[in-house]
């Protein structure tokens, strides 16, 4: 209904719009908080995530939708964090993935907001199956590592799909490898268990950073060294 009031028949503005859907996050996310009820929390993420699907407009995933998206699935992956309940966030991670690459939101919209909002979902997720708070997990189990590595695998697809400024990618992409290599030293990571996942995780940012700004005619060969 909120979702019907703002973009679909502009009745709200879209500020209005985004407040009301954050409120009702918040809302929910109190009710599944306290009475630890999954069903609201499950009801609350597909009817937000999908609401232009259930409208048939898809052209209504604008970078307003895709930001309410990434508080949504925040908001899920702290709760399923708080009731012990992997799910949620796996049906997080699933339905955003979905809702990005089915509305080709990076290559429509395009631009460093864009991109920004697709590095912001890849961190997001990546500190998720990680951490726990701010202690690294001590095992990563087979679900972590899916996770990890589909999330690298598909920013890296955005990233080439996106419509950027090749400059403004590359230097985006930069400085999230430049975070994990902080993220690397500052806890220590390479004595762990996880050192391997973000250690290619980092080279892969890099090499992509490169390649977005890369001529053709040398691509081939950049492909072959890394």
């Amino acid at each position: 209904s909120a979702y019907s009031v703002g973009p679909y028949f502009s009745l709200v503005s879209e500020l209005v719009t985004f407040v009301i859907l954050s409120l009702i996050t918040a809302i929910a996310y109190v009710l599944a908080r306290y009475f630890e009820t999954r069903i609201v929390a499950v009801i609350t993420l597909v009817g937000g995530s999908l609401s232009p699907v259930i409208l048939g407009e898809l052209s209504l995933v604008n970078t307003e939708y895709v930001v309410y998206l990434l508080v949504l699935v925040s908001a899920n992956l702290h709760l399923a964090r708080k009731i012990d309940w992997p799910v949620l966030a796996q049906l997080s991670f699933l339905l955003s993935v979905g809702m990005l690459e089915h509305s080709a939101y990076g290559s429509v919209v395009g631009g460093a907001a864009a991109m920004l909002l697709y590095l912001g979902f890849f961190n997001l997720f990546a500190y998720y199956w990680s951490f726990h708070g701010l202690r690294l997990k001590e095992t990563l189990s087979r679900t972590d590592l899916g996770i990890l590595i589909s999330n690298l695998f598909y920013l890296l697809y955005s990233v080439i799909s996106a419509s950027v400024n090749p400059v403004v990618g590359a230097c985006l992409l930069a400085v999230n490898a430049a975070l994990f290599g902080g993220v690397l030293y500052l806890f220590q990571i390479m004595r762990s268990v996880a050192a391997p996942v973000f250690i290619m995780i980092t080279a892969s940012l890099v090499a992509a950073a490169l390649f977005v700004v890369s001529p053709l005619n040398i691509m081939g060969a950049l492909w072959a060294a890394e």
